[in-house]
């Protein structure tokens, strides 16, 4: 495959052209590789019928985006896998991936790569991977590869070990995203791969190891950083998620016309960009500022769209949300949050103020604070319409636009939960009267409850909640009296 690259030659101030040839095969086995190592990403698409309690957004031309864990078998030809409620179709659909989310170690950079050699996850050579597909149940067997269900719960499993506990009593399945057409990736300068399916199924993984990169030394988050405002405060919420993101995947209703570039027939397109949304608390606006190259395939498409897009961020990507290495200390959806803002992409001046927020909050992308990359761009922010949030069970939640936008992020330090003080307080294991206490509930629980045994184990239903607008799960136990 040969593309274009346009650089700036150091010696002189003219543009030049020249042609770069990449490797088919290499890059295949590197979009192998990210797919097998990542465990979340982006599922765009345009649902005909609800999807996780939401309908397409009307304002952005039916578009949906939810954030899901999934796994890619490593032996069979990279299958895709996700567990979904019930036996869901969706047609025409992407999955976007992103080399930063794999090291936890460096979200906070946040960087790709390796300390030794990293580099900002907007970077070219950091993998940004589309695959254009759709979803299906694997009871649909003329739709999915052989032997789905055995081949998609093993892979699952590896990756997502606590999907053994999700309530069976809420119709979770299989799932298999089948690659279709192409996919979309860019590793290296000189632009854009397009991968066949074949290519992609035939291929090796092979580690994408950055070269060239910085060398970095991980950032400790300070302990106030790590304060999460809690679940039912929806809009407090959506903005400290927005504020904390450094990158997200900004999706579009896919141009027929531009079908070449992007992924053949697909109708919708997602790409990775760094954003900033203040350099602190109180210059946060709750609307993310970042940088489109006029070529770009997610410029191209945009702009075919009426600059419709959607954002998409997950705490999975927050430095604030690591514990033992893992994100959200190993918490699944939805526990792990995330926020969609639906839009239209504004067109703005660079000037000092957004300098000081990329120089703080990129520091391995010098380009975005000094007017952009060598190619023609321009910076953006959004024009929200919607905004949505999933952050606990009972499905999405919608906050009102003005609600988000003048919530005060400095009010979270009071109403916010510290995941550093979410274990028992020390002077609970010290103290005789609380253990006398504990005691006496224990034993008149036994006696309360003696007859009671379980006989299919912990189950959930899903009950009313006042405190939402929705609905939650709570545990019970089935008993025979």
């Amino acid at each position: 495959m040969t593309f274009l690259l346009v650089v700036v030659a150091a010696a002189v101030s003219s543009v030049h052209s020249f042609e770069v040839t990449k490797d088919a095969a290499k890059e295949a086995s590197a979009a192998r590789w990210l797919t097998t190592q990542s465990t979340w990403g982006t599922l765009t698409t345009r649902p005909e019928k609800a999807f996780f309690g939401q309908d397409g957004d009307v304002e952005t031309n039916d578009l949906l985006a939810v954030v899901l864990p999934f796994a890619a078998d490593e032996t069979n030809e990279g299958r895709i896998f996700f567990y979904l409620m019930g036996e869901t179709h969706l047609h025409d659909s992407s999955l976007t991936l992103s080399q930063a989310a794999l090291n936890t170690e460096l979200l906070a950079v946040p960087g790709c790569g390796t300390p030794e050699s990293a580099v900002d996850p907007q970077d070219p050579r950091c993998i940004k991977l589309t695959i254009a597909g759709s979803i299906h149940p694997c009871t649909a067997t003329h739709d999915v590869g052989p032997n789905c269900e055995d081949i998609g719960w093993k892979a699952l499993l590896e990756k997502h070990p606590t999907m053994a506990y999700w309530p069976v009593n809420h119709d979770f399945r299989v799932h298999e995203f089948v690659v279709q057409d192409s996919l979309w990736m860019i590793g290296n300068f000189g632009g854009a791969s397009v991968l066949s399916p074949d290519e992609y199924r035939q291929a090796k993984a092979a580690e994408h190891v950055i070269a060239g990169g910085e060398a970095v030394t991980p950032t400790t988050i300070p302990a106030a950083d790590k304060i999460v405002p809690k679940w039912n405060n929806f809009a407090t919420r959506a903005r400290w998620i927005t504020h904390h993101s450094k990158w997200s995947t900004i999706a579009t209703v896919a141009a027929a016309s531009n079908a070449a570039e992007t992924t053949s027939s697909s109708s919708v397109f997602g790409n990775i960009r760094s954003i900033a949304d203040g350099v602190d608390l109180s210059t946060s606006t709750g609307r993310p500022l970042f940088y489109l190259p006029d070529a770009d395939a997610l410029a191209v498409n945009m702009k075919a769209n009426d600059n419709h897009i959607v954002i998409s961020l997950s705490e999975a990507s927050l430095a604030e949300r690591v514990s033992e290495g893992r994100p959200c200390g190993g918490q699944e959806l939805p526990l792990c949050a995330q926020v969609a803002l639906y839009g239209k992409a504004v067109p703005v001046e660079f000037n000092r103020d957004i300098a000081t927020q990329f120089q703080h909050t990129h520091p391995l992308a010098s380009w975005m604070a000094e007017g952009g990359s060598h190619m023609s761009g321009s910076y953006y922010t959004l024009d929200i319409s919607k905004v949505v949030i999933l952050d606990y069970f009972g499905g999405f939640h919608e906050v009102g636009v003005d609600d988000y936008l003048n919530t005060n992020l400095s009010s979270m330090l009071e109403s916010g939960v510290s995941q550093t003080t979410m274990n028992p307080p020390s002077w609970f294991s010290g103290h005789l009267i609380v253990w006398m206490m504990a005691g006496f509930l224990l034993g008149w629980l036994v006696s309360r409850y003696s007859g009671i045994h379980s006989t299919t184990g912990a189950q959930y239903r899903t009950v009313p909640d006042a405190t939402k607008t929705s609905e939650t799960m709570e545990m019970e136990v089935d008993a025979e009296a």
